[in-house]
């Protein structure tokens, strides 16, 4: 059985009066790296691939420049310890400062 949830309202949550979407972004693990597969981008721990990024455009990114922002969660009750897909945007420091800008997306299971 799977059910998918929304991060805390504390990692996501909007301000209506300035009309603005909070979020909390982290970095990804220093131990996960990347091979381009294609238009999929592969991300490994180790040997094993533990998920996928989408990129939004053709420039290469380096996934330590990044930050992601989880914006659900799905937890597999039927797999030891609740093996869960996090839905993440990918993000990163606007070149001229002021910001961050969405630069793809993807998913990591954990």
């Amino acid at each position: 059985m799977q059910g998918c949830i929304v991060p805390h309202l504390i990692d996501l949550n909007f301000n209506y009066c300035e009309e603005a979407l909070n979020v909390k972004a982290r970095k990804f693990s220093r131990d996960f790296r990347m091979e381009d597969k294609g238009e999929e981008h592969a991300i490994f721990d180790g040997t094993e691939q533990v998920g996928s990024l989408w990129y939004d455009m053709a420039d290469h990114i380096r996934l330590e420049d990044c930050n992601c922002i989880v914006v659900s969660i799905v937890r597999d009750k039927r797999k030891l310890d609740y093996w869960k897909t996090y839905h993440v945007l990918v993000i990163r420091e606007r070149a001229e400062g002021g910001g961050y800008q969405r630069v793809g997306a993807g998913k990591v299971e954990v």
